[in-house]
């Protein structure tokens, strides 16, 4: 239902000229469905005792008299109704320009004040993810006596090729922790790309973002995705993104990546102080993670504030950009109800 709008003069016009609209369409439907209702042929009135015929006599006699006068009436309210309606944005339409023209240049104030990550700092990061998807990796390995799970000096597992795990498998190929940093790579992308045309045009984007020098706390200082809203609605946004394996320990990670999204944010707001920031963890599960395993580590980012965006990696490229901003766009919503 309809309701008045008391922020903007603009605004609180047009609303009014929308409930007179909908009075008018109520006013018609009601008459018209009175006027239905006392409709009856001359032999249904003979048959009705002399009370009811006269008490349905005057009744279709004050209908008669409604009707002459409730169709202009519905015809002036309508009428009036399209015109403040008109009025209402014709007034506000200029303000609006004005202030979404001040939050396009706050915005780009904003993006211009955010700082690239060293290359350095980069590649820490990818290289701690790479870490955890080859120990997750490692951690659905047969067990066997003559396997070695010790890395080699290269970084690769050292395996000898004629060793077999127990049951008979065959013990997995050997990958360098540069197979890992550059899958975790491409899976990222994947979701940044996802990410970007979601957001825009509401938001401008920018990708590793240097926002701490406190290591510790943020995962080298590096945000994946800060997005600065060009909207007085919608706050900013700095990105975390995740990819969890089979084998990975879901809670710890989950854990970690509400706490970095949170710092990361904070950190933000500190830089930033006039802008609001939401953090987002993105989460890429790789095909076999359990369904109850990933409803539960949305939950439970849930629980802590964290806005949570997750698909499968299979997933991710064929997901409809417009959906995924729909969905969150509604947490957006209820984070800043709550």
């Amino acid at each position: 239902m309809t309701q008045v709008e008391y922020g903007h003069l603009g605004k609180f016009i047009a609303s009014v000229g929308l409930l007179l609209i909908g009075a008018s369409a109520v006013i018609h439907w009601a008459i018209v469905g009175e006027i239905a209702t006392f409709e009856i042929t001359r032999s249904e009135l003979a048959s009705l005792t002399p009370v009811a015929r006269e008490s349905l006599l005057q009744r279709q006699d004050q209908l008669a008299f409604i009707n002459d006068w409730y169709q202009p009436l519905c015809v002036a309210l309508a009428v009036l109704g399209l015109l403040c309606l008109l009025y209402g944005f014709l007034l506000w339409r200029p303000q609006q320009a004005a202030a979404d023209k001040l939050a396009k240049a706050q915005a780009v104030e904003a993006y211009k004040a955010l700082q690239d990550a060293s290359s350095e700092a980069r590649k820490q990061k990818v290289a701690q993810e790479a870490e955890e998807g080859r120990e997750a990796e490692l951690s659905r390995q047969p067990t066997s006596d003559s396997v070695s799970r010790t890395p080699g000096s290269d970084g690769e597992l050292a395996t000898p090729g004629s060793s077999r795990p127990e049951g008979g498998a065959t013990a997995p190929p050997h990958r360098s922790r540069a197979d890992y940093m550059a899958e975790y790579s491409q899976v990222e992308a994947q979701l940044i790309s996802l990410l970007k045309r979601a957001l825009q045009p509401n938001y401008l984007l920018r990708g590793d973002v240097r926002v701490s020098s406190d290591a510790t706390a943020t995962r080298h200082g590096v945000a994946d995705l800060v997005a600065i809203s060009t909207k007085n609605d919608l706050p900013d946004l700095v990105f975390e993104t995740k990819y969890l394996r089979v084998g990975s320990d879901i809670r710890r990670r989950i854990r970690e990546a509400a706490l970095t999204a949170q710092e990361l944010a904070r950190s933000l707001e500190r830089s930033q102080p006039a802008r609001k920031i939401v953090p987002v963890v993105a989460i890429a599960w790789e095909d076999g993670v359990p369904a109850a395993a990933r409803v539960e580590a949305e939950q439970s980012l849930a629980r802590t504030g964290v806005i949570a965006i997750s698909s499968l990696v299979s997933a991710i490229d064929s997901l409809d950009p417009a959906m995924t901003w729909n969905g969150l766009h509604q947490a957006l919503q209820g984070a800043i109800a709550n």
